[in-house]
């Protein structure tokens, strides 16, 4: 789990291949930072990531509402495969949090 400035105001964490309930303390101390500095967009990428289990998913859910608390657009982008299918399935591959 990475994350990264890609511009001045957008912020991209790049999750690992299996992203699970293991890396969750990690994310939520990412996605504190990248949010601290109120970024206008954040982008949760998903493009290496090849399974996700249930708690990422909520991981990624809590990343919008808190994103959409600081009026920071949310972007889950970059999912493939089993990924893809399981965040379609939820409805979650459209959820953007945008203000």
């Amino acid at each position: 789990m990475q994350l990264h400035q890609t511009s001045a105001d957008t912020y991209n964490i790049s999750c690992p291949t299996e992203f699970t309930f293991a890396q969750q303390q990690l994310f939520i101390q990412q996605l504190r930072t990248a949010l601290g500095f109120k970024p206008k967009r954040l982008v949760l990428s998903l493009t290496n990531t090849q399974y996700i289990d249930s708690a990422a998913i909520g991981l990624l859910l809590l990343a919008t509402k808190e994103a959409q608390r600081q009026e920071c657009q949310c972007q889950i982008a970059g999912a493939s495969g089993y990924v893809a299918e399981t965040l379609s399935n939820l409805k979650i591959a459209t959820v953007k949090a945008t203000h």
